[in-house]
């Protein structure tokens, strides 16, 4: 555990490294049209040690009751995810 924490925490903090894994989502998730919002990543305000994203209003996928409150069905939202 130890060992893997060695090699990822470095990662982690890299938020270069972070912006890219932002795209590669962005990528993956496309797929879903403007269901699922993944902020862009402004790469002229980022660096290693800062990460710059557009704002977009919505909630974490992990908040059911505004996901309620909206009107969208958590089930449906476990469907989407799933497909």
């Amino acid at each position: 555990l130890v060992e893997e924490i060695k090699i990822n925490i470095p990662k982690e903090l890299n938020f270069e490294e972070e912006a890219n894994n932002g795209d590669k989502c962005r990528k993956l998730l496309k797929r879903f049209g403007e269901s699922v919002v993944i902020p862009e990543i402004v790469r002229d305000l980022s660096s290693k040690r800062v990460l710059t994203m557009s704002f977009e209003p919505g909630c974490l996928i992990s908040d059911n009751e505004t996901i309620r409150e909206q009107g969208v069905s958590t089930k449906d939202v476990a469907r989407l995810l799933t497909a």
